[in-house]
Parts: structure tokens; C-alpha cells; sequence
């Protein structure tokens, strides 16, 4: 999950940052723009892997609108077919279409949630603001992260779904 990619590159970051600051004889924590490099790369490793499940996901979400075999039937019955359509018709690169919008999706969401968990996490538990509770300040951090994040990074979500909907017949931006 990206939770975990977001940990190990974290600790990654850190187990770096720990060797040099040995060497020179100083300790620190993360700071906030390694928190977002870390989460950055945590979104960019999670959707690479799961790029092609979600191509398949916004497939069968949309196929009722537009997407019909030409006697008028569902084109995609099951994972194992969709699949094997989309690659005969397309090609492989088709499961990874409209990659580059999602990943920017991606990275700017996981780098926004992760940065704004750091930094509310961080500002509640040194303050002691409202709650003092792990469970309930890793719970409230958790979503007004994912809050922020979605609403920051709504544009590009559009962006990617009007892409990965592009099979044979394209689908264009129109004013209305």
C-alpha cells in the first residue's frame, strides 16, 4: 500500500540522512520537503504497480455509457477477458494509458497527504492541542491529510479518467 512505500522511502531517506549526520556529528529528523519526496515517491511506486488494475477499474465503471460491443451487449464481462480485449485491441500499452496524468495525480496527492500528515501530526502531539490519544491524532491527521489532498489534486483526476476512457474513439475536453 502506499502507506508502506511511504514508511520505506521515509526510512530510507532517514537511514541516508542518520549515516551522514553520524559522520558529521549531528542528528536531525526528517524535514517537511523530504516528507513530500517521500510520499512523491510512495505515489509514483503505487501507481506504477497498480496502473493497469485501474485502467480496467474506470473500463468497466464506463462501459455502460459508451463502451458496447456492436450488437449492442456489454464489451467486458469479466477481468480475464477485459483484459485480453484490451491488449488484442490496443496493445499492451493500453493497460498503462493515461499513465502520466495518474502519476501526476499520484505524486501530487501522496505528497500533499503525507507532507500535511507530518506537519498537523507534528503540531498536535508537540502542543498537545485537542487530543492526546496516538489513536485519535493519527486518526484526525489521517483525514485532514486526505482531505487537503483531494481536494488539491481533484483536477487531475478528471484529466486522468477523460484519458484512460480513450479506446477507439476519443474522448475530447468541450466547454458547455
Amino acid at each position: 500500500s502506499k502507506l508502506s512505500y511511504y514508511n520505506e522511502y521515509k526510512s530510507y531517506l532517514s537511514l541516508g540522512k542518520r549515516c551522514l549526520m553520524t559522520l558529521l556529528g549531528t542528528s536531525r529528523v526528517l524535514n517537511q520537503r523530504e516528507a513530500l519526496v517521500s510520499g512523491g515517491l510512495s505515489g509514483f511506486t503505487t501507481r506504477a504497480l497498480i496502473s493497469p488494475l485501474d485502467v480496467l477499474k474506470i473500463r468497466f465503471q464506463m462501459q455502460v455509457q459508451n463502451v458496447h460491443s456492436s450488437k449492442g451487449e456489454m464489451k467486458y464481462r469479466g477481468i480475464s477477458t477485459a483484459l485480453r480485449l484490451i491488449v488484442r485491441e490496443e496493445g499492451v500499452r493500453a493497460l498503462w494509458k493515461g499513465h502520466v496524468p495518474s502519476q501526476l495525480l499520484s505524486i501530487s496527492y501522496a505528497s500533499v497527504q503525507f507532507l500535511t500528515f507530518e506537519v498537523v501530526s507534528s503540531w498536535m502531539t508537540s502542543s498537545q492541542r485537542l487530543v492526546t490519544d496516538p489513536a485519535y491524532v493519527s486518526f484526525l491527521c489521517g483525514g485532514i491529510a486526505g482531505t487537503i489532498a483531494t481536494f488539491t489534486t481533484m483536477p487531475f483526476d478528471t484529466i486522468r479518467t477523460r484519458v484512460v476512457m480513450q479506446g477507439q474513439v476519443k474522448v475530447t475536453l468541450r466547454e458547455t
